[in-house]
């Protein structure tokens, strides 16, 4: 990418670190179970995919689309853009997010799902915002619990870029035409 490098927030060694460790903890919380993992697209691919392979559980992957930001700010409302393409009555469902920030899209997520009648339903998120969560959701699984910046990288991104990066970087370096 053009520009000068955004200034690291979590290193990729540390995000590959975590995600194992995550991976560890779900597997033995789903142990003799086959979770279906609700990736929240498009943000939680990257995260899913790692966290998919960390797995030593059978699961199964889907993938949810729902929209709620504009550039760096949120909406406040939620779209669902694209729908499970599975049953979870019964299953075990974990919604696999990128970021739990509001609030809003895990709440929308959670009331989706819920209705539909899996056995349980939890989130598992990489990163954590608590400080501007006007929705009250509590993932049971945190990767990192970050301060009130605007992130990129891992996946996350502003206006589809800088998904990619391996590391999560501090967006708030960037102009609002997003070079750096």
């Amino acid at each position: 990418m053009p520009g000068a490098p955004l200034p690291t927030v979590i290193s990729a060694n540390a995000i590959s670190r975590r995600v194992r460790e995550l991976g560890a903890e779900i597997s033995t919380a789903y142990a003799d179970r086959e979770p279906v993992l609700a990736l929240v697209l498009h943000g939680a691919f990257i995260f899913a995919a790692d966290l998919a392979r960390a797995l030593t559980t059978a699961h199964q992957v889907e993938s949810l689309a729902l929209a709620s930001y504009d550039g760096r700010e949120s909406s406040g409302e939620v779209q669902v853009i694209k729908d499970l393409g599975c049953d979870i009555s019964g299953r075990d469902v974990l919604i696999v997010e990128d970021i739990v920030d509001t609030g809003r899209t895990v709440s929308a997520a959670l009331e989706l799902l819920e209705y539909r009648g899996p056995r349980s339903i939890e989130v598992v998120t990489l990163l954590d915002k608590p400080s501007r969560r006007v929705v009250d959701v509590t993932p049971r699984w945190v990767g990192f619990e970050i301060e009130d910046i605007f992130v990129v990288g891992y996946g996350l991104d502003l206006d589809g870029r800088y998904r990619g990066l391996p590391y999560i970087a501090n967006a708030d370096a960037l102009d609002l035409n997003g070079a750096p």
